[in-house]
């Protein structure tokens, strides 16, 4: 008699549930709690979820991934790949976590792998039980070909939360998505998946999940694929993209690669265009993962950073200021800002969200990307409203290419709605920087 880690919300009909969800078929728990080899990785723990970068990765990677998965992965959620368990074809045991490796390395070289078949493993985008693999250059300021920084990331996580939903949460999580899948498959024509609610076809040909080929192209579970909408790939490949629809991290520069490219061309890549195409995967999304609205448990420590800046001003009662919204606001006259990431630091931690004068359209929301655009007044700004009360102590901001600003003026706005000056700054550079307020 096997045994589920928990109680499946409806009963299975048209599948069976994996192997991860029974206490039987998965190792039992570790002797010790799992700590990383510090070794070859820095590493940290967002509340559960282990972060482990390599390091031989650029400065700054792994401040800039616990930001983006505490942003996009709730806390309760989080604390569940602590206990996840693996499968007792894995090698390691658990707990579910994230590998961050550099450019130059292939998963095989992570130090739990060393000696076994696995050192092996090549590829640094992958999910294999109970690592999901990701890469520094999905954080890199140089990777101008998708500004959507940390959507492969993203994408990998959310096949480990695969995992950990199923085992941790609800096993039933494995047929609804197979059903909300198959139903995406069958609402089509003539080979042609249509998502539409408009009765539009999407004019490309998709995989089918029985031999993962189609015309002109083919994938397989190595990772090469070759054309085709790669949502309809199959039932993983559909949550992991529908993901990033949500977050609105399709749309990129350029013209849109083929994987892609129907769900940029039919609005699809919008939480407003999944919702209208797909309700049924937009809304089972949202009950596990966070809101596109990037709310966010922002860590109370700064990333390491080279170069800090003193205000030009700076309020003299800047210490026993409080409030719950803040912005940053430039007096450039230039249409546009483009902040590839940034963090407030704050004297009290705050669960906050981020808001906007204006961007540049899905995918450039601030998540973590942010393509600024102005607001009816002219004005560009980035701000932040917290739960409580509180102030900044510093803000850390990357800023790289022709949308640069070089002044700017940090504010917050009172109980009336007035925004008060709190620190200005002059001179400050392209690159990576930390504004110092305290």
């Amino acid at each position: 008699m096997t045994t589920m880690f928990a109680a499946p919300s409806a009963p299975f009909k048209q599948t069976k549930p994996p192997d991860v969800c029974f206490i039987e078929d998965c190792h039992p728990p570790r002797s010790t709690p799992f700590q990383p080899d510090d070794s070859f990785y820095n590493s940290e723990c967002c509340e559960g979820l282990w972060v482990c970068c390599s390091k031989n990765a650029a400065k700054g990677t792994l401040e800039q991934a616990c930001a983006l998965v505490r942003s996009v992965f709730p806390l309760p959620l989080r604390r569940k790949f602590l206990e996840f368990r693996s499968p007792k074809w894995a090698l390691d045991p658990g707990p579910m976590r994230l590998v961050i490796l550099a450019s130059n390395e292939q998963a095989g070289c992570i130090p739990e792998v060393t000696g076994t078949p696995l050192e092996d493993m090549n590829g640094a985008n992958h999910t294999y039980f109970p690592w999901t693999f990701s890469n520094e250059n999905d954080f890199r300021e140089s990777n101008t070909a998708n500004p959507n920084k940390g959507v492969l990331t993203i994408h990998e996580c959310t096949h480990a939360a695969d995992g950990v939903i199923r085992q941790q949460i609800d096993p039933y999580f494995h047929e609804h998505v197979q059903l909300l899948y198959n139903t995406a498959i069958a609402n089509s024509h003539d080979g042609k998946p249509n998502w539409s609610d408009r009765g539009t076809s999407i004019p490309i040909e998709f995989v089918t999940q029985q031999n993962h080929t189609r015309k002109g192209g083919s994938y397989d579970f190595g990772g090469r694929y070759n054309g085709g909408l790669y949502a309809m790939a199959n039932r993983d490949e559909y949550l992991a993209e529908t993901h990033c629809m949500l977050r609105g991290m399709t749309a990129i520069h350029g013209e849109p690669p083929e994987a892609v490219r129907s769900a940029v061309d039919f609005g699809m890549c919008t939480p407003d265009g999944l919702s209208n195409h797909d309700p049924g995967i937009h809304a089972l999304l949202l009950k596990y993962f966070s809101p596109p609205d990037c709310s966010v448990n922002w860590p109370v420590r700064a990333p390491d950073c080279d170069l800090t800046i003193s205000p030009t001003t700076l309020s003299s009662d800047y210490k026993t200021i409080s409030a719950t919204r803040w912005r940053i606001r430039t007096q450039s006259t230039h249409w546009a800002w483009d902040i590839q990431f940034h963090r407030w630091i704050w004297a009290s931690q705050s669960d906050c969200k981020i808001f906007f004068s204006g961007c540049a359209g899905p995918g450039y929301a601030a998540t973590p990307f942010w393509g600024g655009r102005q607001d009816d007044a002219g004005v560009l700004w980035l701000g932040i409203e917290s739960s409580k009360p509180t102030r900044p102590t510093s803000l850390f901001i990357s800023q790289h290419g022709g949308h640069a600003a070089t002044n700017a003026t940090v504010e917050y706005q009172t109980d009336g709605g007035l925004w008060i000056s709190f620190a200005s700054f002059q001179n400050i550079p392209q690159g990576e920087f930390s504004l110092d307020m305290n």
